[in-house]
């Protein structure tokens, strides 16, 4: 039988695998659609049954992925508030800004990391 603790820290794990997999699926969208890479680095796939566009360029998923990496401790500790994608021009002013507001469920607080 599993622990309390150890269900908490996978409910937590799995919580945040999931907003991971959300977030690199909305900045793909975010850099296909404001045409931030040529289209013909991305291609059609389908995620959550919806077809998506997907960058196929190693570099760009590999960066996307450290990202992604470096703050999932973070969304598994519950000290995430929101997470923003900033869209600049050349002399990197803001053009644009996505902001997805992470709010805990109250009833996650109780298993959140310390």
């Amino acid at each position: 039988m599993e622990s309390e603790e150890t269900q908490g820290f996978e409910t937590t794990n799995v919580a945040a695998n999931i907003l991971c997999e959300f977030l690199e699926v909305a900045i793909h969208l975010i850099l296909y659609m404001r045409e931030i890479y040529p289209a013909e680095i991305f291609e059609k796939r389908k995620k959550y049954n919806v077809p998506v566009q997907m960058s196929c360029h190693p570099e760009l998923n590999q960066y996307i992925q450290n990202v992604l990496h470096s703050i999932k401790p973070c969304l598994e500790k519950g000290e995430v508030e929101r997470i923003s994608v900033v869209v600049t021009d050349k002399e990197f002013c803001p053009l644009e800004r996505f902001v997805f507001e992470i709010e805990t469920p109250p009833e996650f607080s109780s298993l959140r990391l310390e």
